[in-house]
């Protein structure tokens, strides 16, 4: 019999063959599927290091440009503690991630002017599962960068109000939950977190307050609380610590207050007098729940799409929020980059620091 016919009897053959082949190729299929789960696991670390990457050399840029750092030693050797800090979750999260990072920070010369750069490069790995490893290895490796040029003259100016949700499920752990799980803070200091650390970074920003002024307001089923539109963070700061939860949820007056505080024609005034800049103007509105009333979001969508027809930036941010309230957000933001869902006490808080460095991106200009 020849080699061919001795092949074809073999796969005509019942007895047996089903056994062989699921012996043959059932590991191979879980080993795809955990090469799968590496993948997905290595892009999600990926994207998070850029983002931490990016953040940090907008911050420390930040920092050169307004003379809080004055050498580049120090810089460089805060680059690194600015991104280990962003990128701790992500080492606790996943043990055989490790990321090295490297900077570097010169003086160089732009348009006639001396400028900072800050570069950083990071280096991230992260262990294959042991059924992977059949395919591909042991590791999966990645590198981000960023670069970030300060420029000495201030280029832009804000203003900014915030529009916060302090309805009694602010006071939860959770969705539904009144007792603390995972670690997890309630929801409202979680809150008073990240307004606190976005309003840190508008400080290192502007630590003078001559650039930007924030106001806000905070909201159940009525207005809550107001802090009015003033130079820097020292107002918006006492009103962040006073937050606290209670009653339903109805957004439409608060948001209306900080479109009003926002838009008024004064705030050119203030700036053009103090700073002359027009300034760009931003509104950041965060919610975990849907209005108890559909006259709330109706009045709300309007007041948002007059809002953006007046040229401001608004920024949403839907905290736990069910289909409703997302739909509402995700509607009111300027586009989908200014939109985020947040599912955990974590991801609020990394939700506005990327707000705030977007704000310090007003003085400090990413180029790579």
């Amino acid at each position: 019999m020849s080699t061919t016919q001795a092949a074809q009897a073999f796969w005509r053959r019942r007895d047996g063959n089903f056994a062989m082949l699921a012996a043959t190729l059932v590991p191979i299929c879980f080993a795809v599927g955990s090469l799968a789960i590496d993948v997905s696991s290595v892009m999600a670390v990926k994207a998070r290091s850029q983002h931490a990457a990016d953040a940090a050399a907008l911050a420390i840029a930040a920092r050169l440009s307004n003379g809080t750092i004055s050498d580049a030693s120090t810089a460089e050797a805060e680059t690194l503690d600015y991104f280990n800090g962003e990128i701790s979750n992500e080492l606790a999260q996943y043990s055989s991630f490790a990321a090295t990072p490297v900077a570097t920070v010169n003086q160089i010369s732009v348009g006639g002017q001396n400028v900072w750069q800050v570069d950083l490069q990071v280096a991230g790995s992260i262990a294959l599962t042991p059924l992977a490893k059949l395919l591909n290895g042991t590791t999966m490796n990645f590198d981000v960068s960023a670069r970030t040029e300060s420029a000495p003259p201030v280029q832009n100016a804000f203003s900014m109000a915030l529009v916060l949700d302090v309805s009694g499920s602010m006071d939860w752990y959770g969705t539904t939950s009144w007792a603390p799980s995972n670690g997890q803070p309630k929801k409202i200091e979680a809150l008073r977190t990240a307004v606190s650390n976005l309003l840190t970074q508008i400080k290192t920003a502007d630590p003078e307050a001559n650039y930007s002024r924030i106001g806000g307001t905070s909201y159940n089923t009525s207005l809550v609380d107001y802090t009015l539109m003033q130079w820097g963070t020292s107002g918006a700061e006492e009103f962040t610590e006073d937050l606290s939860a209670n009653g339903g949820t109805s957004s439409w007056l608060s948001f209306w207050l900080s479109y009003q505080m926002v838009k008024d024609g004064l705030e050119e005034t203030y700036h053009l007098n103090k700073n002359g800049l027009t300034p760009e103007k931003f509104i950041v509105f965060m919610t975990d729940g849907d209005n108890n009333y559909s006259s709330s979001d109706t009045y709300t969508q309007y007041y948002c799409d007059e809002a953006k027809g007046a040229g401001i930036t608004i920024y949403t941010v839907a905290f736990m929020a069910p289909d409703k309230g997302q739909a509402l957000l995700s509607s009111c933001a300027t586009d989908a980059d200014h939109y985020f869902e947040a599912e955990t006490a974590d991801d609020l808080i990394d939700a506005f620091e990327r707000i705030g460095q977007r704000s310090e991106e007003i003085l400090a200009r990413l180029t790579k």
